[in-house]
């Protein structure tokens, strides 16, 4: 049992923003604490610690303070815009097939 480690909730928190930016939700910089942690339900400590532990791990860059952090994906890790753009387009056709059926 010793191996079983559980997650904090900054950890959490920063998983899921990693994940968010690696799918392109986010491109160029991070919303505010308080926008996201109104989002994800958590403090807004909780989300500033989200975001220091993304910023540990260089994917994300302080530019000041009461400044957006910006998104710093290396090159091979940036997602291709312009695919998730073509699947977006196709999930609104499907939608709007789906609801001409109906």
């Amino acid at each position: 049992m010793s191996g079983l480690r559980f997650l904090t909730i900054k950890e959490r928190v920063a998983a899921h923003l990693r994940e968010q930016i690696g799918q392109g939700r986010w491109s160029l910089s991070m919303p505010g604490r308080h926008e996201l942690a109104r989002e994800l339900e958590v403090s807004n400590q909780t989300a500033e610690n989200a975001m220091l532990l993304l910023e540990k791990e260089g994917l994300l860059e302080p530019q000041g303070r009461g400044k957006r952090r910006r998104i710093t994906l290396p090159k091979g890790k940036r997602p291709d815009y312009k695919k998730l753009s073509q699947r977006e387009k196709k999930k609104k056709q499907s939608g709007k097939k789906s609801a001409e059926k109906a």
